[in-house]
């Protein structure tokens, strides 16, 4: 490993050097003639080479070790599979689980509310009784206004009971945690500004298919150097 350290670091001061030489030739480049017009593309060919050049050895030092790195993820990922399914299928079934106590809890929470609905409509009939005994000592403006208000009162049931957002006991425990999630279901309805344009598709379709119109869209010609 040393060894290819100091191979290394000597192969890159020597193409630090050959680089820092063109860099040089670079800046003297002045294009005004077709002499030297030929003269840059030249020199762009020995660039290239020198880019080639620099590229082959980087994956002369790279190459070997990315191997061995993949041999070594391989190897550990087909040990990890099993793993992962192992702990899809025990989590399936806790979520099997928490999907019937749900059902019971809500069982329950509407039974509950129900309790608490008839409480709440007793104390609106005291409310309705003690307001017609109420009335004789009140303007007809204050009783209708206390009427009013007593109709008015909404019923809001108060849960008491929940699910636990942990399962298990003791040191083997787990926590839950409910966040949303979406899943497509026409899209012929999402508004526009949740789509997203297919540039591999429109690029395809203008680079390779030659098409050279499409709405929307600003097809044209660039130059590049080869």
């Amino acid at each position: 490993m040393e060894n290819q350290t100091k191979a290394l670091a000597t192969k890159i001061v020597q193409i630090q050097k050959s680089v820092g030489s063109l860099d040089q030739e670079a800046k003297s480049i002045k294009i005004k003639n077709n002499g030297d017009l030929s003269k840059a593309v030249e020199f762009l060919k020995k660039v290239k080479g020198w880019r080639k050049r620099v590229e082959e050895v980087r994956l002369s030092f790279t190459k070997p070790l990315n191997d061995h790195i993949g041999d070594i993820n391989n190897g550990f990922k087909e040990t990890s599979i099993p793993l992962a399914l192992i702990d899809d299928q025990v989590t399936f079934e806790i979520g099997k689980w928490r999907i019937k106590e749900a059902e019971k809890i809500r069982v329950r929470q509407e039974k509950e509310a129900e309790k608490q609905r008839k409480i709440f409509e007793k104390e609106q009939e005291k409310k309705r009784k003690q307001l017609l005994k109420d009335q004789e000592e009140m303007s007809k403006k204050e009783a209708k206004e206390k009427g009013k208000e007593i109709e008015q009162e909404e019923f809001i049931a108060k849960p008491t009971i929940t699910q636990s957002k942990e399962i298990g006991e003791g040191e083997a425990t787990m926590k839950t945690r409910k966040s949303w999630d979406f899943e497509i279901d026409d899209e012929t309805k999402v508004p526009r500004k949740y789509m997203k344009v297919d540039e591999v598709a429109i690029g395809k379709a203008v680079r390779r298919e030659g098409v050279r119109e499409i709405k929307g869209i600003k097809i044209f010609q660039k130059e590049s150097f080869v």
